[in-house]
C-alpha cells in the first residue's frame, strides 16, 4: 500500500507540532533546574546533564512537574496539560501503528470525510481502528501552536527561580519515583 504525500506531511506536521511542545516543556524544566542553555557557560557537562535528564524522563512525568510548578507560582494550567496528554495519546497511535488514507470507517457514507485511518491496538490488547480526519489534523495543528505559546509563556513566569522550595522537590521527586522508565535523581 502506498502512502501518500499528504498522509506524510500531515503525520510530519503533527509529529513536528507535538516535538515542539515536548522540547517546550524540556526548557520549562531546564530553567528550573537550572539546566538552561544560558547556564552552561561553554560547560559541556551541563549540556551532557541537560539532555541525559530531559531524555530519560516520560513525558507524563514531565507534564505531571510542570503542573506541580504551574500550581506553585498559581498559575491555571489543569486543561493545556490534559490536552497535551490527549496530543501524547495521538502521538503514540501515530507512531505505533500503520496507517492509510481512507474515509471514516465508522460513519454513514454521505457524512465521508478523507483522512487517516491507523490499525491501532489499545493498551489492553482490542484491536481497532483509529481515524483522524484532515479537517480533524488542522485543528489539532493550531491548538498546538496555541498550547505551545502559552507553554512559553509558564516559561517566562518561572524564568530565575531556579531553586524550588523543598516543598516542591519533595513533590517532583515523588511524581519521578511513580514510574519505572526514568532515572531516579538523587542528590
Amino acid at each position: 500500500m502506498d502512502i501518500s504525500q499528504k498522509e506524510w506531511s500531515y503525520i510530519g506536521r503533527f509529529l513536528a507540532r507535538f516535538s515542539q511542545i515536548e522540547s517546550t516543556i524540556n526548557e520549562i524544566l531546564g530553567e528550573l533546574f537550572g539546566l538552561t542553555y544560558e547556564s552552561y557557560k561553554g560547560e559541556k557537562h551541563k549540556i551532557t546533564a541537560h539532555f541525559l535528564i530531559m531524555s530519560n524522563i516520560d513525558l507524563r512525568k514531565k507534564l505531571t512537574i510542570a503542573k506541580i510548578i504551574a500550581e506553585e507560582i498559581d498559575i491555571e494550567f489543569v486543561n493545556i496539560f490534559k490536552i497535551i496528554n490527549r496530543f501524547h495519546d495521538i502521538r503514540n497511535i501515530m507512531v505505533h501503528t500503520q496507517f492509510y488514507e481512507d474515509v471514516d470507517p465508522n460513519i454513514e457514507v454521505d457524512d465521508m470525510q478523507l483522512g487517516i485511518v491507523f490499525d491501532h491496538v489499545s493498551i489492553l490488547g482490542s484491536a481497532n481502528l483509529k481515524f483522524f480526519s484532515y479537517e480533524y489534523l488542522d485543528r489539532q495543528d493550531e491548538e498546538m501552536q496555541n498550547i505551545n505559546k502559552k507553554l512559553w509563556e509558564l516559561h517566562g513566569n518561572i524564568c530565575g527561580k531556579t531553586d524550588p522550595s523543598l516543598v516542591i522537590k519533595d513533590k517532583m521527586m515523588k511524581a519521578l519515583e511513580e514510574g519505572e522508565n526514568v532515572i531516579l535523581l538523587r542528590n
